[in-house]
């Protein structure tokens, strides 16, 4: 039985929450070394869930393409992990780590937010409300990113990470 229009739409919406807390949560840890177990536990949450979802994905035969944007928080904390390392041996990629933190994961939660609205866009089914939720759920990702970026909030939560036993 193929996957239901509600049932898709609640995934579309979760995915996006999923989507902006990993690129928050990116923004937030410490670099490695120091942030080597945040990192660790991120990349766990985003390589197991996605696996969770294939038997049930597999079994209402879910489109590809909507399996599939759901590895993207994974690669988002695949690429942040390797933006740190190779930052160590080239500023190269300082610029470009420090570029991809900007506002909370500003690039990265905007390209999976985008993802997300032409799969919205292309399957026609519920097309209108998934792609008003996305939207506004980016705007208040955008609002609250600014005032982070304002307000300096990152080194704040930051510097709350790295005073626990942790």
């Amino acid at each position: 039985m193929p996957l239901k229009h509600t049932t898709e739409s609640a995934f579309v919406a979760i995915l996006g929450v999923i989507i902006i807390l990993t690129g928050i949560a990116l923004a937030i840890i410490p670099a490695l070394p120091a942030g080597l177990v945040y990192f660790g536990i991120l990349l766990l949450i985003t390589i197991v869930y996605p696996l969770a979802l294939i038997p049930m994905f597999r079994n209402n035969r879910a489109d590809y393409e909507f399996r599939l944007l759901h590895w993207f928080p994974l690669a988002m904390v695949i690429l942040w992990g390797l933006f740190q390392l190779l930052a160590r041996f080239a500023s190269f990629f300082v610029f470009l780590l420090k570029a991809m933190l900007v506002m909370w994961s500003l690039p990265l939660v905007f390209l999976g937010i985008l993802l997300l609205v032409l799969f919205c866009y292309a399957v026609v089914r519920r097309r209108t409300p998934r792609m008003a939720f996305l939207l506004t759920l980016f705007g208040i990702f955008l609002i609250a990113g600014g005032f982070s970026a304002y307000m300096d909030w990152n080194n704040a939560l930051q510097a709350s990470l790295t005073r626990g036993p942790l």
